[in-house]
């Protein structure tokens, strides 16, 4: 089964990424939805999609906000 998740996002001052916390939602549709509202009060924000298999597959699905035309954003500190 796959799930969908919905990340915030900021940099710090060093530019590095720093994630908020993941909210879990049913659907992709509802996964995008609420990534884009996420905006509203910070910078960016991903969709991922992550399966039960074991170890669980996670993709990239959508980025919204700062970094959403970059091909990658910079590792976590």
């Amino acid at each position: 089964m796959t799930s969908f998740l919905a990340v915030p996002f900021e940099l710090n001052a060093g530019g590095k990424v720093k994630y908020g916390e993941a909210r879990q939602v049913s659907s992709e549709f509802g996964a995008r939805c609420l990534a884009a509202a996420m905006v509203a009060t910070s910078p960016g924000a991903l969709v991922l999609s992550k399966t039960d298999s074991t170890p669980p597959e996670v993709d990239i699905v959508a980025c919204y906000g700062i970094g959403a035309d970059e091909p990658a954003l910079p590792e976590a500190a």
